[in-house]
């Protein structure tokens, strides 16, 4: 199944691996692909659905839109294949109790069988567990991979959405809560999807188990039905203390994360003014805050899911064994071995079922995070812009009165107009506040219209106050990820009135820029 791999963890064994050694993946993988069918399925919502969603409070809205286009984005071949294989893999699990009851009643001379059969028995003991192994080792592998399709799905979708926030959604998120749902919670269903089919799997492993105990020691094992019966309302009070812990975990990396984007951010600032004590204990203080937390969280797991939850199948026994003692049952070689195996099996599904519930609700907590950031307003860049009236303008303005955000009484411009001829090299000067970025905001439709219009035509580029600077090189980041044309290179160099600092710069264009441009200047940054 993974022979694939032995070339290349033979090359591994002899020389350090390099990027042009590692396998390419399938295209069906590849991130933008998982992000194209995801979408597909996402704008078969009903935007009614999407618009009501958005006016509810965030901890009342339904998980039914996302988790159903989730669901059909995987698709239902898939997860019937995995479940197939699990079911598989559920019934292989209990062949060997039933080989190694036959095995020893043929010991025991209850039930005679030949030294063929006795030598059939012992093989099918070794080779059943081997083949229930490789049966679970592919359902795994599958839902690994849809575990991953959703996550690269998931980043994308969010990485888009968060270039695509109105200043009003911008108001509501920061960029430490969009990195954190970005990698924290687009994560976290790779986690779940590991151990999905143990939610409806391992309860019936554990009736299957239950009834096979029945069959060897009778009634005795309805005391054993009764101890895990009794131990459920303690499983939903961790649950529960676990799902609001989780929230509280989130929010407060939120706020870390947040308050260390913005300290990078103003660093000069910081250091200039020495203030690098107080931001440093509002730091501390938060992270002091997840510390609490992350306590409580393995506290409360270790007491109510390894000490509680684990030793159960310990105990259980115990109590079986000792009523059927009572009872009068006889217990034989035979019953005691398969009903410790069968204890062996329950064990499994009984320890695991606690933590695939516990990230169960850590997923929920992270599907409504990520629903919720999808929710917020965007910029209308859908509805294409209309042609000037005036063939001979790029840019026509009438009468418009625009807001940063609709909550806003006063407007950021009110009844302006502008006609912008093509060709024609402009430039707005005013006093600080004047909103000379505002107007330029009009011009890329990214403010709230209450009156007027806005026309264009033509290509549109935009070069921001904060130009956005790559850790690359400086020639990458004049490319900017287009295929490299020397003509068109050398015109931007020059253009750009590059030449002279490239000849300055140690390395040329070759030289690696700093983190967020450290070592340009304002103006060749721009």
């Amino acid at each position: 199944m993974f022979t694939w791999l032995d070339p290349f963890l033979a090359k591994g064994a002899n020389k350090t691996l390099e990027q042009a050694d590692v396998p390419e993946y399938p295209e069906h993988d590849d991130a933008q692909a998982c992000y194209e069918r995801f979408e597909a399925e996402w704008r078969k919502i009903p935007q009614a659905t999407l618009d009501a969603a958005a006016r509810q409070e965030e901890n009342k809205r339904s998980l039914g839109p996302i988790t159903k286009a989730t669901i059909r984005f995987i698709g239902c071949k898939k997860f019937g294949w995995a479940t197939f294989l699990y079911l598989i893999n559920t019934a292989l699990s209990f062949a060997p109790p039933i080989l190694l009851t036959l095995f020893l009643e043929g010991l025991e001379g209850t039930h005679p069988r030949t030294k063929v059969e006795l030598w059939l028995i012992t093989a099918a003991i070794l080779v059943v567990p081997m083949l229930a192994s490789v049966v679970y080792q592919i359902q795994d592998a599958v839902m690994g991979r849809a575990g991953t399709h959703v996550r690269n799905a998931m980043s994308t979708k969010i990485y888009r959405k968060s270039l695509r926030l109105s200043s009003r959604a911008k108001l509501k998120t920061s960029t430490g809560a969009i990195v954190n749902v970005m990698s924290t919670d687009a994560e976290q269903p790779t986690r779940f999807f590991m151990f999905a089919n143990f939610i409806w799997g391992a309860p019936i492993r554990i009736g299957i188990c239950l009834w096979l105990i029945h069959r060897q020691v009778g009634d005795a094992m309805w005391a054993g039905f009764g101890f895990l019966f009794c131990l459920f309302p303690l499983q939903t009070i961790v649950f529960k203390l676990i799902s609001t812990i989780r929230k509280q975990m989130l929010a407060a990396a939120d706020k870390r994360i947040k308050l260390t984007n913005e300290v990078l951010t103003g660093i000069r600032i910081i250091k200039f003014y020495n203030w690098e004590a107080p931001f440093k204990q509002k730091i501390n203080a938060i992270r002091q805050t997840e510390l609490n937390l992350l306590y409580k969280y393995a506290w409360i797991v270790a007491i109510g899911f390894s000490l509680v939850l684990m030793s159960a199948p310990l105990i259980l026994p115990l109590i079986v064994f000792s009523l059927a003692s009572k009872l009068g049952v006889t217990i034989t070689a035979a019953k005691a071995f398969t009903t410790l195996t069968l204890f062996a099996i329950i064990r499994f599904p009984f320890a695991f079922l606690p933590m695939v519930i516990i990230q169960w609700v850590q997923t929920a907590v992270s599907f409504k995070r990520i629903y919720n950031f999808l929710l917020l307003d965007e910029l209308n860049m859908d509805d294409p812009v209309e042609a000037p009236a005036d063939s001979d303008n790029a840019i026509e303005i009438k009468n418009a009165t625009v807001k940063w955000d609709e909550s806003v009484e006063t407007p950021a411009l009110s009844d302006i107009s502008l006609d912008v001829k093509q060709g024609e090299l402009l430039a707005i000067v005013g006093a600080v506040g004047s909103g000379k970025s505002s107007l330029l905001a009009t011009i890329l439709n990214e403010l709230e219209f209450e009156n007027g219009t806005l026309r264009r035509q033509g290509s549109l580029a935009y070069a921001a106050q904060q130009p956005w600077v790559m850790n690359k090189s400086l020639k990458n980041n004049i490319v900017f990820g287009e295929a490299f044309n020397e003509d068109i290179y050398e015109d931007t160099l020059r253009v750009c009135a590059l030449v002279d600092d490239l000849n300055a710069i140690k390395g040329g264009d070759s030289a690696e820029i700093g983190e967020r441009g450290i070592n340009l200047s304002g103006g060749q940054k721009a």
